[in-house]
């Protein structure tokens, strides 16, 4: 990551990226480059902080143990599976597996398989995956549920001749789930809101054109 827009890129050869998987914090020795503009050169010596605590990829399995080939190319590493925690898997499988121990040099991430969304190629599982690589949420949780559930199910006069609604404080667990998806996202065949039905209900009667905005 550049400090500063004059500073170029720290390419990281393979062979000097150690344990680290894509999206890793990481502290890098960096060689100054010796042309200009061209890209440093760095060695990964620290982890910070790890990231990928939950993959989703193939499952393969064999006799005595099986691994998971991650969807995203980025990550590059397979993940070691012990039969004890195929998880109900299968060869062809389309998982989602918990790392439970980090790679180390010369050996691969080891995790257990905690969802079997489907066989690969299935209808809809090709978008459950997906869904579940970028944490979109089918359902709300309970909390959060919960509290559109205490909200009033119509908009104040006050807030109708603002046209603004706050119903939300800073740090409720509907806040969390706003900044965290941001926006209702459309998949095939699939929709995920942003907010429980009953706040869009409430604020339709906000909106100039008589409804709230979905996407």
């Amino acid at each position: 990551m550049r400090e500063t827009e004059e500073e170029t890129d720290v390419f990281v050869p393979g062979s000097a990226m150690g344990t680290a998987m894509h999206g890793d914090r990481v502290v890098a020795r960096v060689t100054p480059s010796e042309q200009p503009g061209r890209a440093r050169e760095g060695e990964i010596i620290r982890i910070l902080e790890r990231v990928n605590t939950h993959i989703v990829g193939t499952f393969e399995r064999s006799k005595a143990f099986g691994f998971v080939t991650p969807d995203s190319t980025k990550i590059g590493r397979d993940v070691f599976v012990l039969k004890k925690d195929f998880g109900g898997a299968k060869t062809g499988s389309k998982v989602v597996v918990e790392i439970t121990k980090w790679p180390e040099q010369r050996r691969s991430a080891e995790g257990r398989v905690v969802e079997v969304l489907g066989k690969t190629g299935d209808p809809g599982v090709d978008v459950l995956a997906v869904m579940r690589a970028y944490d979109l949420d089918e359902k709300f949780p309970p909390d959060v549920a919960e509290a559109a559930a205490r909200c009033p199910k119509d908009p104040l006069p006050e807030e109708c001749a603002g046209r603004r609604i706050d119903v939300i404080s800073p740090s409720s667990r509907l806040t969390v789930r706003i900044r965290r998806t941001s926006t209702t996202v459309f998949t095939p065949m699939r929709r995920t809101a942003v907010l429980p039905r009953r706040l869009y209900r409430r604020c339709q009667p906000l909106c100039p054109c008589g409804r709230a905005a979905r996407s």
